[in-house]
């Protein structure tokens, strides 16, 4: 595994209250039945999104990896939100090597942020300057990574869009936990994460990620396909 260097993280501030979702009416719909995750609670930032970002950081920042982090305030207008996530990502040193959102997420694009497919080539141009090649995106949010979806999902779009860098974006297929969520696929391709014979919702994939005290979340956008599998089948 090739440990990344310098990470660019955001995630959102605030939790949502419990009777609510972003989804604000301006965001696009939620083509072939989507639904918001039906887990979505009154902590999910300060129990899920928050928590998983400084784990990540603390990983990171061993052996003198820098982790630039941002807790942005998703209660904010969203051209608000927007600049203060474009602020801190064009402030962060240059070259990274990896990007992490923990968030909500659609299909078609990343809730809490509130950047979709309307002005994912500005997200694109901001990342595109401050990336390195081959700079791994991972979306932890639900749906980002949808399969199916006409015209594709927001996780392959953003990876069409990165192509000059060949990032690589990992987002999920189904609405599920930001980081134990084992839906996870590669794009561009579409490309499934869990090892061949692991996936489901009974294989040793999930089971790995959910282990306590696993940091498998973290680790498998760096891995080889090897060490991923003997991870998972040990």
């Amino acid at each position: 595994m090739i440990a990344p260097k310098n990470s660019f993280c955001f995630a959102a501030k605030f939790n949502t209250p419990a009777h609510t979702f972003e989804s604000p009416a301006s965001a696009p719909p939620i083509p072939h039945g989507g639904e918001a995750p039906p887990h979505k609670m009154a902590h999910d930032a300060t129990a899920v999104f928050l928590p998983y970002m400084k784990r990540f950081k603390e990983l990171y920042s061993q052996g003198g990896g820098k982790v630039t982090t941002l807790e942005f305030n998703n209660q904010a207008s969203v051209a608000a939100r927007y600049e203060e996530i474009s602020h801190a990502l064009s402030c962060a040193p240059s070259g990274l090597d990896s990007v992490a959102y923990f968030g909500h997420g659609f299909p078609h694009g990343m809730a809490s942020a509130h950047i979709y497919d309307s002005n994912i080539d500005r997200f694109a141009r901001l990342l595109e300057s401050k990336c390195r090649p081959s700079v791994k995106i991972i979306l932890y949010a639900c749906s980002c990574g949808r399969r199916g979806e006409i015209n594709g999902c927001f996780a392959a779009k953003l990876a069409d869009r990165l192509r000059g860098l060949s990032a690589q974006v990992f987002g999920h297929d189904v609405a599920g936990h930001a980081t134990t969520n084992y839906t996870v696929f590669r794009y561009p391709g579409g490309v499934q994460v869990a090892p061949p014979g692991t996936y489901g919702g009974h294989g040793a994939f999930k089971k790995a990620l959910k282990k306590s005290g696993s940091t498998l979340w973290a680790r498998f956008p760096f891995m080889t396909a090897a060490e991923l599998a003997a991870e998972v089948h040990a």
